[in-house]
């Protein structure tokens, strides 16, 4: 993945980017993660692709955790790190995909 510190889609304020663009084909080539920085141990993120109505219906998650040092390979179980996701489609695109 690509990532990066730019302006968001969604306010235009700085946001750490993840691009999977590089490395995605087909319905998964547009998706696009932002994370903002709460504190030491809480981050929010929104992500998005245009399969799933892009900016329109982000898919909100949240980051939680304290920093222990990555080691490689996958996130263990009981690390201290937790993802969080709160997925509500927005009406229109719930509507759009009923037309």
């Amino acid at each position: 993945m690509r990532t990066f510190i730019g302006k968001s889609q969604y306010d235009d304020k700085e946001s750490f980017h993840l691009d999977y663009r590089p490395f995605n084909s087909g319905l998964l080539h547009s998706m696009r993660d932002e994370i903002r920085k709460i504190n030491d141990r809480l981050y929010i993120g929104m992500g998005s692709m245009a399969a799933s109505g892009g900016t329109l219906n982000p898919m909100p998650f949240t980051l939680y955790g304290g920093k222990n040092p990555w080691g490689g390979g996958r996130i263990r179980k009981n690390s201290g790190v937790s993802l969080t996701c709160h997925a509500r489609p927005h009406p229109t695109a719930t509507r759009a995909a009923a037309d």
